[in-house]
């Protein structure tokens, strides 16, 4: 009778989370690493997939530290998009370990680099705050669509192209 006061609870507690299936998801799941950068990914898929912000808005990309939570999120995403430029600084390394087996999208990377604003004495970095400047947003958010495209091209009629 003990050992079944014991079991229960674990059974209990076992059957009532929620493991989170891909193949029985109804929309893919797409993780975008700020709010900003979520919204502009709503706006390109509509409602063909479930867009959301790993980061809640408010919350310095430069200084995030993702927690377990955040990881069991990234790795279970159908696609995962950032910002690049070293904004979310501190994910670097999660990223590249990311790129081994999960579908990323950095929508920076096609930006060039002369357009850049350059920040500092030797002017070594740049400022990855690319919203700021609405031609470098839309060459992210370009860089975004066509990708997403790529990953799904049936969406290619419903993603939005600018």
């Amino acid at each position: 009778m003990k050992k079944l006061f014991i079991l229960l609870p674990i059974l209990l507690l076992t059957f009532a989370c929620k493991f989170d299936n891909p193949q029985e998801r109804e929309k893919p799941l797409i993780v975008a690493t700020t709010s900003i950068l979520a919204d502009g990914i709503r706006n390109l898929v509509g409602d063909k997939a479930e867009v959301v912000s790993l980061m809640p808005a408010g919350v310095d990309p430069h200084l995030y530290k993702a927690s377990v939570r955040d990881l069991d999120l990234l790795q279970n995403a159908d696609l995962v998009i950032y910002h690049g430029l070293f904004l979310e600084g501190k994910m670097t390394e999660i990223f590249e370990k990311l790129a081994f087996s999960q579908n990323l999208i950095n929508v920076s990377e096609d930006i060039p680099n002369e357009l850049l604003l350059r920040s500092g004495p030797e002017a070594h970095s740049v400022d990855p705050h690319i919203w700021f400047d609405v031609s470098l947003w839309a060459m992210a958010m370009k860089r975004a669509s066509d990708e997403l495209i790529n990953w799904q091209p049936a969406w290619e009629s419903s993603v939005y192209k600018n």
